[in-house]
Parts: structure tokens; C-alpha cells; sequence
């Protein structure tokens, strides 16, 4: 008798590399039944909290021993996090830089400046922003 789960084993190969998606709304502490995983995924998950607190948290409330491959995991995470929030604040600058200079037809220094773009930030956002215009070429 063929089960799906042997089914499943049985297929093509291309299939066993599928990716599968899960949502789960984490709330936040003011939600009823914030407790658990739940609570556990949001400290874990959290901009807000930085990693020393996480620590705390995990040690204090989940009961789980902070060794150092999972103090470096944590603290990996933390910085990963940083860096995608990071890069993300770097893109959407770059191209409403971009923008601006192809709507109001205003050079790179006005846009930097309307935008408040701090000093040691703003080589980096006209390099890119040279490049996007196809001024540059890539390095």
C-alpha cells in the first residue's frame, strides 16, 4: 500500500527542493496568550530588543544555558537583522535620490541635502547613485 508520505519520497527530485512558506502573527506583549514559543519567537525576532537582553530572556524566563556557539548564533542573528534593516534604508535612499533628481531635475548635492543625508553616508549614496544613472561602472 503506497502512503503519501512514500508517495512524496517517490518523486522527481526537483520536488524535495521546494520551499514552503509559514506565517505566524507574532503580536507583541500586549496580546492575549503571549507566552511560549510565541513570546520566545518575538524576543528572538525582535529589533527592539537588543541581544544582551535576548540572553536574559532565553536564560530567565525559557530556562535555556547561554553557551557561546548560542551566544555567537544570537549575537550573529542580531547582527544580520541590523544588516538587512541596514541595506534596505541604503536601496530606498539611493532611489529616492534617484527620483528626485529625475522628477525635479535637481543635482546629487541638492538631493543629499533635501533628504538630510548624514555626511558620512553621503560618498557611499553618490557612488550608487552614479551607478544607477549608469554614470559608473561597477566595481
Amino acid at each position: 500500500m503506497m502512503t503519501l508520505a512514500s508517495r512524496y519520497w517517490q518523486t522527481d527530485i526537483f520536488l524535495h527542493d521546494l520551499l514552503a512558506v509559514v506565517m505566524v502573527c507574532l503580536g507583541g506583549h500586549d496580546v492575549e496568550r503571549y507566552s511560549g514559543l510565541i513570546k520566545m519567537l518575538d524576543v528572538l525576532l525582535s529589533q527592539e530588543i537588543v541581544a544582551s537582553e535576548k540572553k536574559k530572556v532565553l536564560q530567565e524566563e525559557f530556562g535555556i544555558p547561554m553557551t557561546r556557539k548560542l551566544e555567537g548564533g544570537l549575537e550573529k542573528m542580531c547582527n544580520l537583522s541590523k544588516g538587512v534593516y541596514n541595506q534596505a534604508v541604503d536601496d530606498i535612499t539611493v532611489k529616492h535620490i534617484y527620483l528626485l533628481m529625475q522628477s525635479d531635475e535637481k543635482d546629487i548635492e541638492e538631493c543629499l541635502r533635501i533628504l538630510h543625508v548624514p555626511e558620512d553616508k553621503q560618498e557611499e549614496y553618490r557612488k550608487a547613485v552614479m551607478e544607477k544613472l549608469g554614470l559608473v561602472t561597477c566595481q
